[in-house]
């Protein structure tokens, strides 16, 4: 971009600036606010949603998340999942998206497990009521022949 100055002859407007309306002066739009970064025509633009601007504020980043633990927040912050949950996989290739965190929906005779996925409990077991852990059957005055497989 080229502004005009007093002496008539015009110059150019160095890097991240632009002329001001009247093309006398160069500018820039900073500083921009906390989801935009400042581009080399001097005009601020919003990172990418799962982006915010870094140090500098001249690029949008985002941190690297463990895709097996953590999800990204809309700046691109890593969070880690609560336990017995995971990050979604909802994408068509089924990748890890990231966006939230999910526990898988277990079956009968199955528990939950801290990293959010299902487990079968063992030959004479059941879930217990947390259907955290596997327990076996309660044989407490009661005849062996009522054990079954499933618990």
């Amino acid at each position: 971009m080229i502004i005009s100055k007093s002496n008539g002859k015009c110059v150019a407007c160095p890097d991240y600036k632009h002329p001001n309306i009247d093309f006398k002066e160069c500018i820039n739009d900073g500083p921009c606010n906390e989801k935009n970064i400042l581009q080399i025509d001097g005009t601020c633009k919003e990172c990418p949603s799962g982006t915010r601007p870094d140090e500098t504020g001249l690029v949008c980043k985002f941190d690297d998340c463990d895709v097996d633990t953590q999800i990204s927040d809309d700046l691109g912050y890593c969070i880690t999942c609560d336990l017995y949950t995971k990050p979604n996989k909802d994408s068509a290739d089924g990748e890890a998206d990231n966006s939230f965190c999910v526990s898988d929906s277990c079956v009968e005779n199955q528990i939950l497990k801290q990293d959010g996925t299902c487990d079968d409990c063992d030959d004479y077991t059941h879930p217990d009521t947390s259907v955290r852990n596997c327990i076996q059957c309660d044989m407490t005055g009661r005849d062996r022949d009522i054990w079954t497989i499933t618990g």
